[in-house]
């Protein structure tokens, strides 16, 4: 049981730069994508 959790935070510590990545640039690309789609949004901004 220990050897298994110790595992998983092993694990936990690896991901955690690649979803830190992952969570920059996945709304990046969502509001480029949300201001291509409506461009009636950049005549206000």
């Amino acid at each position: 049981m220990p050897q298994r959790h110790k595992k998983s935070m092993a694990l936990n510590i690896f991901s955690a730069p690649f979803l830190l990545m992952r969570g920059k640039e996945i709304p990046t690309q969502t509001f480029s994508f949300s201001v291509r789609m409506r461009p009636e949004q950049d005549d206000r901004a």
